[in-house]
């Protein structure tokens, strides 16, 4: 059997970005070869987001489930009048929130998860914080957070009778109730990682000859690593930046590294960074994600996508892409007998960037059409009023308006808050631009799914020159790639084409094989 044990965080919980686990998981669900995910991560909201990516039919078992004999419990349902609250409040619903006030006085605030069930309820008195409730998303309380005089005291998690089992407390020290101890050894434990790591271990201990584990390797499980009994059947995955350049703990590094069965990375600078600890036979380069996604519809489509990553760029380095961009689409505006429309999707790393960035393009436009700008700028509030219809008569008889509002208006910046949301846009685009040290492998894998050719700057695995994208020397050919395959079709088909082939390349079949050759050769 195969025992994932993944590191699902606070940013991958919240559908910011996804796990490398995630897609090696997803390529045994249709497998005959026995598997498991060991969940060690506090996750109240667990089916809903095993549910995002595919993964509630999955075997698996969550060691909090454990603590908190929550295995077996049965979905039920929660309304706003089983919460303790007064009979005589007044609700007042907000985007995110339903505020809960008791004549003027604000007495509580009701967070929504996922599909809108009850997620947090905080309790106020005096304006003061007094408990926090997280409820799980199966309708009960699973643990709460004590405050006293508005300041956190400690969290406890209940077990199914409503009996705390575990408290955690400000200095991170855990204390376990000794009424209810659920199978721990201890009272008391330095940290809530020292309990996930002894649970953990009962199940390592359990594992037979032909057993292996895969380990999502954190700076925050490290320590315990090194102390691990199924170190030696361990892979190791190294994903991102889960580990930074200047690792802590670079002893243990060393030493989980050269103990393991295997690691296995996604990217070169992963393998810089582990490759001085063990021998290079030990280490093992795939992508986390298969291509399992459908090829775009941008061909079906009459606006050009293009999509421009930007977190992690300076600002001189998006401002010289801005430019170069707004330059192509000028020209294509100037020269183009037929008329085309783009849409520029540029994702940002901060709300504050956008706002940097509309102020620039905002400033390139006024420069390059200082007459027409300012209609440009009193029609548009006027596009989405009462008045329209007049709005876009007047746009038709001033052709040259009409143009810069168009361009003007195919300039998209975006914050892009989870992978769905990019798998939308992926589907739709045209183009795809990454220019970073180290392209987004989610969007490259993505983007070979789709069919769309990559322009990128650092060649890698899954770009190849002139096949299924362009590797640029210098950022004075971005204004030729642009060129390269948004005016010339033939060019574009022909990446669709290379990307096509790629696919089976990097399937969930072609990624199980490949962990299964690592971990030495199992076979269905």
């Amino acid at each position: 059997m195969i025992y994932f044990v993944p590191a699902w965080n606070k940013k991958i919980q919240s559908g910011l970005s996804t796990d490398d686990l995630m897609g090696q998981i997803q390529s045994f669900m249709s497998s005959d070869i026995e598997y498991k995910i060991l969940i060690s991560d506090y996750m109240p909201e667990l089916r809903y987001f095993l549910h995002r990516y595919d993964l509630l039919e999955s075997n698996y078992v969550s060691i909090f489930d454990e603590l908190q004999t929550n295995e077996h419990v049965e979905q039920k349902s929660l309304a706003l009048k089983d919460l303790n609250f007064p009979d005589a409040v007044t609700f007042s619903y907000t985007p995110f929130n339903i505020l809960v006030y008791q004549q003027e006085a604000l007495i509580g605030q009701i967070t929504l998860g996922e599909a809108s069930y009850i997620s947090e309820v905080t309790y106020i008195s005096g304006g003061e914080v007094t408990l926090v409730e997280i409820y799980d998303d199966r309708g009960f309380i699973s643990s709460r957070d004590i405050y006293e005089d508005g300041t956190f005291c400690y969290k406890e998690y209940l077990n199914q009778q409503g009996h705390w089992v575990i408290r955690t407390y400000k200095d991170e020290t855990c204390e376990v109730n000794k009424e209810y101890p659920a199978g721990l050894k201890q009272r008391y434990y330095e940290n809530l990682e020292e309990i996930k790591f002894e649970k953990l271990e009962s199940y390592y201990e359990q594992l037979g000859a032909e057993d292996s584990i895969i380990v999502s390797l954190t700076e925050k499980n490290l320590p315990y690593l090194q102390k691990s009994k199924g170190l030696p059947k361990m892979t190791l995955s190294l994903f991102g930046n889960r580990l930074s350049s200047k690792v802590k703990n670079q002893k243990g590094l060393e030493e989980v590294a050269a103990q393991c069965f295997a690691v296995i990375v996604d990217s070169n600078q992963n393998i810089q960074k582990v490759k001085a600890f063990t021998e290079e036979s030990k280490i093992h380069r795939i992508s986390p994600y298969d291509t399992r996604f459908e090829l775009s519809r941008t061909h079906e489509l009459k606006e050009e996508v293009i999509y421009f990553e930007s977190r992690g760029m300076t600002e001189e380095a998006i401002g010289q892409s801005i430019e170069t961009l707004f330059s192509y689409l000028v020209d294509v505006f100037d020269n183009c007998d037929v008329e085309r429309s783009f849409r520029i999707i540029i994702r940002m790393a901060s709300y504050p960037l956008v706002s940097t960035f509309s102020a620039k393009i905002r400033a390139l436009f006024i420069e390059k059409f200082p007459e027409e700008m300012p209609l440009v700028e009193e029609l548009l509030p006027m596009l989405t009023g009462e008045n329209s219809i007049d709005a876009t008569l007047l746009k038709k008889t001033n052709p040259e308006v009409k143009g810069v509002m168009q361009l003007w208006k195919s300039f998209d910046l975006q914050i892009i808050n989870s992978d769905y949301e990019l798998f939308k846009i992926i589907n739709d685009t045209r183009l795809i631009i990454d220019l970073r040290e180290e392209p987004d492998l989610f969007t490259q894998i993505a983007g070979i799914s789709a069919g769309i050719p990559q322009i990128n700057q650092i060649a890698t695995e899954y770009v190849q020159s002139y096949k299924n994208g362009l590797v640029l020397a210098d950022w004075n050919e971005l204004y030729q790639g642009l060129s390269y395959y948004l005016d010339q079709l033939k060019h574009w088909q022909e990446a669709r084409m290379f990307a096509v082939q790629q696919i089976k390349k990097y399937s969930g079949v072609a990624l199980r094989d490949k962990i299964s050759r690592i971990l030495g050769g199992i076979n269905e």
